[in-house]
């Protein structure tokens, strides 16, 4: 089965797993982001080297192989093993927290590289997915976003007082990315990258008994081909 990953500005459908919001983006702006193109090359290679056997498979499904980019310029997102913080509220219990620290294994997303009036927009997600990532580079700065999205379900909060929603842009803590070419780039550019965001805590709804508080910390590696729009 061949997967497609769809972005049309910031709406990027996904699967189950984390959640994006679409309210107002809240960024983390960086400074200059060119890192050095082999070194880059090299260790988005090592990272697929190194990861399973099942993850290389979905790499295979999205674009035939770990190293092709389809057709419209989209290419894969290496998330290496990463935990999340789960601080947990049971029912009414809220003054009880139980803080767990839970270790994920390595995945893959889409990543896609748009310039547009001379500025560039990395876009990261997966196809029926719930988290978008977007790095967005202006004069050489980049502004970074992290929202999640649920298409029919509401359980999302930022604070546990606030309205639950379906979809939450959420704040970063720490947000870095370091790109092969941050300046005259153009269609056609083949770009890699690796990047690293930690958000703040947020709720999601939980198997309908519970608030579960979450903070999320990624890092990744990926590949595209800039196209123009």
């Amino acid at each position: 089965m061949r997967l497609i990953c769809l972005f049309e500005g910031f709406n990027l459908i996904k699967k189950e797993r984390f959640v994006f919001l679409l309210g107002i983006s809240i960024v983390l702006i960086l400074g200059p982001v060119k890192g050095n193109s082999q070194s880059l090359e090299i260790e988005y290679e090592k990272t697929i080297q190194s990861i399973s056997d099942s993850v290389i498979q979905r790499v295979i499904e999205m674009y035939n192989s770990p190293d092709n980019i389809n057709e419209n310029g989209i290419g894969a997102v290496i998330i290496k093993p990463f935990p999340i913080d789960t601080i947990e509220k049971r029912n009414q219990g809220l003054d009880r927290f139980s803080i767990d620290v839970e270790t994920y294994e390595a995945d893959v997303l889409c990543a896609a590289c748009i310039l547009k009036n001379g500025i560039l927009f990395i876009k990261i997600g997966e196809i029926f997915g719930n988290e978008f990532i977007s790095h967005i580079n202006k004069e050489n700065q980049f502004y970074t976003t992290f929202k999640m999205w649920y298409k029919n379900d509401k359980i999302l909060k930022f604070n546990l007082d606030d309205e639950v929603t379906d979809n939450l842009s959420i704040p970063l803590e720490t947000a870095s990315i370091t790109i092969s070419k941050s300046k005259n780039i153009k269609a056609g550019d083949t770009l890699f990258g690796k990047a690293h965001i930690v958000s703040e805590p947020f709720y999601k709804w939980y198997n309908v008994d519970r608030w579960i508080k979450l903070r999320y910390d990624y890092q990744y590696v990926f590949k595209c081909k800039v196209v123009e729009k």
